[in-house]
């Protein structure tokens, strides 16, 4: 097998079912790769000059606006605590992309508030909209990986697999990317057949996203 570094992704399978299998070390730690590398574009290479702004929130309902802001930023983190392994496993770029680029905009509104006049670029019903979406992502991923892998593999990229019983994940790709980085109305669905019925990864979205290669 080849195993020499490459800044391409690990290959994709082209449309249809996806067979989910125990990936080897090399597929992990190439995963971990590919996914830094869309972190790097997608968060910190990413600027927000030319995104619109929402107007101030007002000071009667900053600590609500605060509080789902935190609620959003907590569960992207624990998902990026083991996106890699679901991107090992599965090889669903988008779901990866789209993970990214809500945290670009969560950790980007995070630091301008704590300016004295910070800028606005989500208001709360878009972070309420990005928090279902955040949490239909994680339960929807954690029900197919969680089928397939010990506890320890959330902290771990080269901890043992769980032997699973044979199984499918079948996608249907999202329909709405669009190339813009502002707020967007909601677009497409990720689903996964994990043999417990149809989960959803992802959707409807409250952002779009830049889908860079």
């Amino acid at each position: 097998m080849n195993t020499a570094t490459s800044n391409a992704p690990p290959t994709q399978p082209a449309g249809g079912a996806v067979p989910t299998r125990q990936p080897t070390a090399e597929e992990i730690i190439a995963a971990r790769r590919w996914v830094e590398e869309q972190k790097i574009i997608l968060v910190l290479s990413r600027g927000f000059d030319g995104v619109a702004v929402h107007p101030p929130v007002p000071n009667s309902n900053i600590q609500e606006y605060n509080r789902v802001l935190e609620r959003l930023d907590r569960t992207l983190a624990n998902i990026e605590t083991y996106i890699h392994l679901a991107y090992a496993v599965l090889k669903k770029e988008d779901v990866v992309r789209r993970l990214y680029n809500m945290i670009a905009y969560t950790q980007f509104q995070v630091k301008e508030l704590k300016k004295p006049k910070p800028r606005f670029v989500l208001d709360i019903h878009t972070i309420r909209g990005m928090i279902q979406e955040a949490d239909n992502m994680d339960s929807g991923l954690k029900t197919i990986l969680g089928l397939r892998m010990q506890p320890s593999m959330t902290a771990s990229s080269t901890g043992p697999f769980a032997q699973p019983a044979p199984q499918t994940a079948v996608f249907r790709t999202p329909t709405s990317f669009v190339s813009s980085g502002s707020p967007a109305q909601p677009g497409g669905y990720v689903y996964a057949n994990s043999g417990e019925g149809e989960v959803r990864l992802g959707g409807p979205s409250a952002m779009r996203h830049n889908e860079r290669s």
